[in-house]
């Protein structure tokens, strides 16, 4: 009886995880472990009435019981390479087993659906999330690393396209104290790859780190040229930017389409070419079409282009009608627009703003 009791009263808890596979688990000797610590064992392994999943069933240490709710995770821990990490080589030797994440928030709960990826971010490991978009992923995978000053500071934990399908979310996390870093006008900009520059003291080459190089990375900072808001809360959003320039150069928020009519050929122009006004570059092409009006033979090119006003001191606190004002007054001085070839080399062409009196 005593011995009954006793098998009764240090009994633990019995829970099923399902998986989509059962690779490397094995009933009676797989264990279930946090932090390196037997929490638990696999009884058994089986198929689910569907077929798509196993089922494991999971007899759980005594002390277990209150972290198993609607919070808790499992995954399989075994050997794996991932963005620049590889992880997991201790299961070459001792098998695979199953790792936890206790959650004390929530129901308690004794069904669970196992992460066939383990987690990039556990909870003993105190920072914040953020959320990035961009327009597309580039060579990003959880796991690649985020680097503040050239130093790695976090990763990309996992991302999404949105419902529209527009724009990508991209899930981040900076481990602290990095994340005191992270304020409301913080810039993030894809890390990977080469950055070459061509510019009159020579070529400079940049880029964050090899392991950026080959898998992928994102970068941060706050510009010195802008003065610091405040800490961002946890969960904030940020643009995601291609470029370390163009995140530096969005400083301008107030953005002016226009249209230049050409008449001539624009072979060499492309879209994404530049627009400058005396060296400055002030915007860029952004779109190039055709005009024809065949009875009178005429054929034009409307090049569309986006200005930032900021650059010429063209904006007015005063409001838009000042703004347009000091427009027409640069117009009625001469202020037009011509191609010109940016490289003999390529034959690359861009537009030219200038004051023509003439």
């Amino acid at each position: 009886a005593w011995l009954v009791y006793k098998a009764v009263s240090e009994k633990g808890p019995t829970i099923t995880i399902t998986f989509e596979n059962a690779e490397g688990l094995e009933a009676g000797k797989t264990k279930v472990k946090f932090k390196d610590v037997d929490i638990g064992t696999v009884t058994s392994i089986e198929l689910d009435k569907s077929l798509a999943n196993v089922k494991l069933t999971v007899d759980m240490e005594k002390g277990a019981a209150p972290y198993l709710s609607e919070k808790t995770r499992f995954w399989v821990v075994r050997a794996r390479v991932g963005a620049g990490q590889v992880t997991g080589l201790g299961t070459l030797f001792s098998g695979a087993y199953i790792g936890m994440i206790p959650g004390t928030e929530g129901k308690t709960q004794k069904h669970f659906k196992g992460l066939e990826k383990p987690p990039i971010v556990t909870g003993d490991v105190a920072g914040k999330k953020f959320n990035l978009v961009a327009p597309r992923l580039g060579s990003l995978n959880p796991g690649s690393p985020i680097y503040f000053r050239q130093i790695e500071v976090g990763s990309v934990v996992d991302y999404a396209l949105d419902a529209n399908g527009h724009n990508i979310g991209i899930d981040i996390f900076i481990q602290e104290p990095y994340h005191q870093f992270v304020r409301r006008n913080t810039r993030f900009w894809i890390a990977s790859g080469l950055d070459v520059d061509l510019t009159a003291n020579g070529l400079r080459i940049d880029t964050e780190s090899i392991v950026s190089l080959m898998i992928g990375g994102i970068a941060f900072s706050t510009f010195p040229n802008e003065a610091p808001e405040p800490e961002a809360e946890e969960g904030a959003h940020f643009k995601l930017y291609e470029t370390r320039d163009e995140a530096r150069e969005d400083r301008y928020t107030v953005k002016r389409d226009l249209i230049v009519e050409i008449k001539d050929s624009v072979r060499g122009l492309s879209v994404g070419a530049p627009v400058e006004f005396r060296g400055l570059q002030i915007g860029m092409v952004t779109d190039i079409n055709l005009d024809a009006d065949f009875e009178k033979m005429d054929f034009t090119v409307p090049v569309r282009i986006v200005l930032e006003p900021e650059r010429l001191h063209l904006t007015s606190p005063k409001g838009e009608e000042e703004a347009l004002a000091r427009w027409q007054h640069l117009i009625d001085k001469g202020f037009r627009a011509q191609l010109d070839t940016g490289s003999l080399l390529t034959g690359q062409m861009y537009i030219k703003l200038d004051i023509f009196e003439d």
